[in-house]
């Protein structure tokens, strides 16, 4: 179905004709945009982990420094018993 304005003098059609319903032809077929989403959840599971990991990394160092740090300072106080 054409839709087109009519000339209010003479009532003929002027202007450009128009389809009433949006021309899709120009928006991406739905395997594409799947598949383009799908690209792009995979993309951030991957980030995820990625960070998950760094995280983990970082629990463990930290953890390692406070063992180290518990001896330091148990070795201190057995200094300080010692030599006080």
């Amino acid at each position: 179905m054409i839709q087109c304005h009519l000339d209010s003098k003479l009532g003929r059609p002027y202007g450009r004709q128009q389809p009433v319903m949006p021309d899709r032809s120009t928006e991406p077929a739905p395997e594409r945009f799947y598949a383009r989403l799908s690209d792009r959840i995979d993309r951030l599971e991957d980030a995820t982990s990625h960070f998950y990991n760094v995280i983990n990394e970082l629990r463990r160092r930290v953890s390692t420094l406070d063992n180290v740090l518990n001896e330091l300072r148990e070795r201190v106080s057995t200094l300080e018993r010692k030599y006080h």
